[in-house]
């Protein structure tokens, strides 16, 4: 049996560059999203408006001519979760629901089309220099401090202590986008070369203390699954990179003890599960309760249960918008039958990886595996599984689209 070949991020010159800064900003100017004013709230459009932008410069240049053949399977899925999404939105009369809907199709189809001129590698490796830019705004918009729950004092995190980050972005969307970026460097670090890779592994690190300042703990504990899963799975016969990453997690620790020891007790407290306020007993920080509520209410006029209520319906919004668990909120939004279709498209995704790695370990699929397994896991928690307003999600968005076969397109 023939090897397939090894999908590894390239060092891109000429034509392709283009397309590295045009990720690299569309991604650093999305992850200024936030509550601060009328541009950082609007900032949410950027990475939809940009991607529209890119497919149909595509199309009207003749660099994209046609689809492939595994092209229409990707077009129909998300076609069918925006008519789910749009049945939900008419019979609730909801217009501004209906209008998120197209958006979210325009953006659909516009990934499909981006993904038949350029491979995952060029793509994911765009995205890991947007995240390094994206850390770098908000170390500097932060006017070089990470606060929040790093430097908070007493016996407990408050909802005070947790870091908005310098556009009053909440803490639970700031470590998800956080948690990418790291999976994304790590991973993308080993397909570069020297200034490359310093570069990915101070984001990284940046990124970890950013998402420990927000004190967001189902960010955090997914992170590390993914990347302690997805790194065993993908080099685990490779001794030298096993004994790297345990020697750079080691001198960490080594120097957090050492120069910042209050960060041991803050992560202590931040880890706390008997926490009154955010322990087990609080019910997941007040999520059961808000679970439940959501769950009261499939098989209803405001949401039922097999097309949803519409992205972003008016009587989620309106009343439980803080619902944190991405499984319970797609099927709110747009139906149990969507929830399917992207649950499978990821795990396929992910499937594939894992029997590529087998025959040849490389960065691409190292990445793809991580940032399942981490959405996955944090989708327990957050809400982000599916959505096209943050930077992170619309890399997420790309895997779900692209599906088991669509990122091995690549150029000979």
């Amino acid at each position: 049996m023939m090897e397939p070949r090894q999908v590894s991020a390239p060092i891109e010159t000429g034509k392709n560059a283009s397309l590295s800064v045009y990720f690299v900003l569309t991604i650093a100017l999305a992850s200024c999203y936030g509550n601060l004013n009328t541009l950082t709230q609007v900032a949410q459009y950027v990475p939809s408006l940009a991607i529209i932008f890119l497919a149909f410069f595509l199309l009207f240049t003749g660099k994209v001519k046609g689809l492939s053949k595994y092209a229409g399977v990707s077009v129909a899925s998300g076609a069918l979760i925006t008519l789910l999404a749009l049945i939900g939105s008419t019979l609730s009369q909801d217009m501004q629901s209906s209008l998120y809907a197209l958006v979210f199709l325009l953006t659909w189809i516009s990934i499909v089309i981006i993904l038949q001129k350029y491979s995952m590698a060029e793509l994911l490796r765009s995205f890991a220099y947007g995240g390094s830019i994206s850390v770098l705004i908000y170390i500097v918009a932060s006017g070089f401090k990470i606060g929040g729950a790093l430097t908070a004092t007493g016996d407990s995190i408050t909802i005070d202590d947790r870091s908005t980050g310098p556009f009053m972005t909440h803490p639970n969307l700031i470590a998800h986008t956080m948690a990418v970026f790291v999976i994304l460097s790590i991973f993308q670090a080993s397909a570069e070369k020297i200034i490359g890779k310093l570069i990915f592994y101070f984001t990284a690190a940046l990124g970890t203390l950013i998402i420990l300042s927000t004190s967001s703990r189902g960010g955090l504990v997914a992170l590390v699954l993914a990347l302690v899963i997805g790194y065993l799975l993908v080099y685990r016969a490779n001794f030298k990179l096993i004994l790297l990453f345990v020697l750079g997690v080691v001198l960490a620790c080594l120097y957090v003890v050492f120069f910042n020891p209050e960060f041991i007790e803050r992560l202590s407290i931040i880890m706390d599960l008997n926490s009154a306020q955010r322990g087990i007993g609080s019910g997941f920080s007040g999520r059961q309760d808000l679970w439940l509520m959501v769950i009261s209410q499939f098989f209803t006029m405001n949401i039922p249960f097999v097309w949803g209520g519409g992205f972003r319906n008016e009587w989620l919004s309106e009343f439980i918008s803080a619902v944190d668990n991405g499984y319970i909120v797609s099927i709110a939004e747009v139906g149990f039958i969507s929830l399917l279709i992207v649950l499978i498209r990821l795990i396929l995704a992910m499937k594939e990886s894992i029997r590529r790695v087998r025959f040849k370990p490389n960065s691409i699929d190292a990445t793809i595996i991580s940032l399942v397994l981490f959405i996955l896991a944090e989708s327990i928690v957050a809400r982000y599984l599916l959505a096209i307003g943050n930077a992170a999600s619309v890399i997420i968005l790309f895997i779900i689209i692209a599906g088991a076969k669509g990122y091995i397109h690549g150029k000979n």
